[in-house]
């Protein structure tokens, strides 16, 4: 016989945003804590709403006769080991016990045993609360099988997420429809879902006249101010559905089944009527001056304590992004105006109030100011990639921006306040140098890495007296380098071949990493293998050979000879291009032509031949060819 054992809280309103960790902590901590007294399960799932936190258990086979302290143990510290939640007192009789939030009911059940105890001064019973408006206020459960039935019948709870997900996807898609388009955010909706119990979709509207706000302000005040899902129009421009406009409806999602729709909507309307008076109040104040005027006010503004105020970083980012252009090859003038007014939709009052719209405030206020449209699109995609997977910049001189804004952050706050350690990184130091990888990268930039650290450093002056500083970045820059590609399902010995070449330039980098990715899935490697372990052997051993000879080809004798000089100058003339154009295929057949070779010449050519200047021209060749390989990884790592 197999036993069905459930565990419930009754909960005040847990916190939307984080109430998906708190569930998979509690499972987890569970888990290992039936591990550690060998009971035997078939399934362990964890049930979660805004009031519930349920954990049941299923098919737990023979339990001991003593399972029931066993069981009661394990979730009283299991509770307790919520210590990476913020959490309180909220019990006179367990001062020593803090939780997220007050308890209220707590059931434990053994298949139809009612396990006794009690928690923050909460006893085990039978009774659970329903819906908080619209379900039974108590509803007795008599079997651990029967909970989730009774909840949703009698309580009007969803309790299964997934479900409730659904259920809000399928009707806001529904409600949408004939009004036009919503783009269903995976984020928004799993914070709205996190939010109800029950489910119902309405929508509603504001003036037509609010829409002169700029897009992205309006959205952000209809989803992450009210959590609302915006409309669009139907016909967009683009296949992404990035350019699409706004109608003045939003879906909204509720919590209970009101008995009058039309106070609640009208309610909604006045909240968010309210907000949109607000976001065009501050944007008229901000329009009568222009957005350069409001430099001096960034020097009440500091950027961190020890570096100085966002007015110095504003000019830092003036010289770093015309140096950056110059090298990637972006309007310099542009570049270097962006910089200049790249932190000054900070002192806004749109910024102040709405503070997470910051670079498209910059971006919309300098259209408003006439200034060319590549400096206006830079002051908001400074920012980008905002995300691991966000969208980059568009334009050369947003890349110009972005790379030196995040330079200057990651050399002034590195150099300040030394390396993030373990896990910690308050800085978002790994998302910054990823996002400059990925700017360089995808947009086949030439930059050298080492460049952009001294020259960022160097507009500090002497604030960051360190000397090493630039050693210490770089070879951050390197360790998150590795554990991006690795992330990306890139091997640890194909990184380490070609980031320990000391490459200063990420593109060649990507391109060599990517190369060597693509030749481990062909069988003939096993001739670059070979070839690189003979010369490699012949060259330790006659190490005093001068790296800077250069072959003399008259004095090449046998066809082997001529024939592995000839690919080795098309080799030569043709890797940098093969390798910046990603031609993976045919820099991977010229590679292992000339392997193929130099494993030829060594069966039929004697290596260490007389007289003297045969030999030593012999073996400048097989230096010369050692260094084609090294010149793409460290072949060594390859097996």
């Amino acid at each position: 016989m197999t036993y069905d054992f459930i565990v419930a809280f009754g909960l005040e309103e847990l916190p939307y945003n984080i109430i998906l960790n708190i569930a998979q902590s509690f499972m987890d901590v569970i888990r290992k804590e039936l591990s550690s007294i060998y009971i035997i399960y078939g399934s362990l799932s964890v049930i979660y709403t805004p009031r519930k936190l349920v954990l049941k258990a299923n098919k737990i086979s023979k339990p001991s006769p003593n399972i029931y302290t066993g069981l009661y143990g394990i979730i009283y510290s299991s509770l307790k080991a919520f210590t990476s939640f913020k959490s309180m007192n909220w019990n006179v009789y367990e001062k020593a016990f803090k939780f997220i939030r007050p308890l209220h009911t707590l059931t434990i059940l053994l298949n139809n045993k009612l396990m006794t105890g009690s928690i923050l001064g909460v006893s085990s019973n039978r009774f659970v609360n329903g819906h908080r408006h619209i379900g039974s206020k108590r509803i007795c459960i008599n079997h651990a099988n029967s909970y989730l039935k009774l909840l949703l019948e009698k309580g009007k709870v969803l309790t299964d997420y997934s479900l409730r997900l659904k259920v809000v996807h399928d009707k806001v898609n529904s409600i949408a429809k004939p009004k036009g388009l919503v783009k269903l955010d995976s984020i928004l909706l799993t914070e709205v879902t996190s939010m109800v119990e029950w489910t119902t979709v309405y929508i509603g509207s504001f003036n037509k006249s609010f829409l002169i706000i700029p897009k992205e302000l309006l959205v952000f005040i209809i989803k992450a101010s009210q959590k609302y899902l915006p409309l669009y129009e139907t016909t967009y421009l683009d296949k992404h559905n990035h350019n699409l406009k706004l109608l003045p409806y939003y879906i909204a999602v509720s919590n209970i089944i009101p008995t009058r729709y039309s106070k609640v909507i009208s309610d909604s309307q006045k909240a968010i009527r309210s907000r949109l008076v607000d976001a065009l109040y501050y944007i008229y104040k901000d329009r009568y001056i222009c957005l350069e005027q409001l430099t001096p006010a960034l020097n009440d503004i500091v950027f961190e304590k020890s570096l100085g105020t966002l007015r110095e970083k504003n000019h830092r980012l003036e010289h770093i992004s015309s140096w950056v252009s110059q090298h990637i090859g972006a309007n310099h003038i542009y570049s270097s105006r962006a910089g200049l007014l790249s932190k000054c939709d900070l002192a806004t009052k749109l910024v102040y109030e709405f503070k997470e719209i910051y670079g498209y405030v910059g971006m919309h206020h300098t259209n408003h100011d006439n200034e060319p449209k590549e400096v206006s699109l830079a002051l908001m995609e400074q920012y980008s990639p905002r995300l691991s997977n966000d969208m980059l910049p568009t334009t050369l001189v947003g890349c110009s921006v972005g790379i030196s804004d995040k330079a200057d952050n990651i050399i002034g706050l590195i150099g300040v306040n030394g390396v993030p350690k373990g896990n910690k990184d308050p800085y978002s130091s790994k998302r910054l140098i990823i996002g400059i990888l990925r700017i360089v990268i995808e947009y086949k930039l030439i930059l050298n890495l080492k460049e952009l650290i001294k020259k960022s450093a160097s507009t500090y002056g002497n604030t960051l007296v360190n000397k090493s500083l630039t050693y210490i970045i770089v070879a951050f820059y390197i360790k998150k380098l590795k554990g991006w590609y690795q992330s990306l399902g890139y091997n640890s010995n194909t990184i380490c071949s070609v980031l320990d070449l000391s490459i200063e330039y990420p593109l060649n980098i990507h391109s060599r990493i990517c190369l060597l990715k693509h030749l481990q899935k062909l069988k003939n490697i096993r001739y670059i293998i070979e070839a690189n372990k003979r010369l490699t052997n012949i060259i330790i051993k006659l190490s005093y050979i001068n790296n800077s000879s250069k072959v003399n080809m008259y004095l090449l004798r046998s066809s082997e000879e001529v024939n592995i000089y000839k690919q080795f100058i098309v080799i030569n003339k043709r890797i940098s291009y093969l390798l910046y154009s990603l031609s993976l295929s045919e820099t991977s057949l010229l590679l292992i032509k000339l392997a193929k070779s130099i494993c030829d010449l060594f069966k039929r050519v004697y290596i260490i031949d007389n007289p003297k200047q045969i030999r030593n021209n012999r073996l400048t060749l097989l230096n010369n060819l050692k260094a084609t390989y090294l010149y793409i990884a460290d072949m060594v790592y390859i097996n």
